[in-house]
């Protein structure tokens, strides 16, 4: 046919030839697979939960380094139940886990301590409760980790809310807190498949576990 030529003046024919036929087929198969490609990111969750289908939003810290592949910032008010979560991250998930109690460097300043542990983990998954906003050291660990996603161009920073605190409440002293509660992606940890959205984010490949932990690994 020729270009130009009124779209009713054209028969059957013409769109059965190969030169008409083949660009219509591709596009219709590319078309049907970007549908399928954005099915599968808006259900990313699910597919993850069914079939551990993790195509999207991987981030393994590649040589880079790194010690641990999760370090746990919390509130030492909150010990008793975060034992729990450590626990199912070391022994049920596989994961190397650093948290202060164990890790941090005696001696050493407590600033200097969260930064290291911030640039040794894959992640820094971040607690928050009210014990977590009224710490000024837990606002440290989560100010470290924020820093780095920021200055690295990272999404390295995981916010689980642990209780029902109200945003709007939050104090200004944790007002960084309070900004990315209102304007990022955050875990709530009484939501559903909690378990499966916290192990979406965390990293793929893992350290694995560390045989003898009597000295801090966060000393060269």
């Amino acid at each position: 046919y020729n270009i130009g030529e009124p779209i009713a003046n054209l028969n059957h024919a013409s769109f059965m030839r190969p030169d008409t036929l083949v660009p219509i087929i591709c596009a219709s198969l590319m078309l049907f697979a970007l549908i399928i490609v954005f099915i599968i990111w808006k259900r990313r969750i699910w597919f993850y939960a069914k079939f551990e289908l993790h195509p999207f939003d991987r981030d393994e810290c590649e040589n880079e380094g790194k010690r641990f592949d999760v370090f746990v910032s919390y509130s030492t008010e909150d010990s008793d139940w975060v034992r729990e979560m450590i626990r199912k991250l070391e022994d049920d998930w596989g994961y190397r886990v650093c948290f202060h109690e164990l890790h941090f460097e005696g001696g050493a300043s407590i600033a200097a301590n969260c930064e290291r542990a911030v640039h040794l983990s894959k992640r820094t998954l971040c607690l928050i409760s009210r014990n977590f906003l009224a710490s000024p050291w837990c606002r440290a660990e989560f100010d470290a980790a924020r820093s780095f996603d920021v200055n690295y161009h990272k999404r390295r920073l995981i916010v689980v809310k642990c209780e029902d605190v109200n945003v709007n409440e939050i104090p200004e002293n944790a007002s960084e807190i309070k900004y990315y509660l209102k304007n990022f992606t955050y875990i709530d940890k009484n939501s559903y498949l909690f378990d499966v959205k916290l192990k979406y984010v965390l990293p793929q490949t893992k350290q694995g576990p560390v045989a003898n932990e009597e000295t801090p690994l966060l000393v060269d």
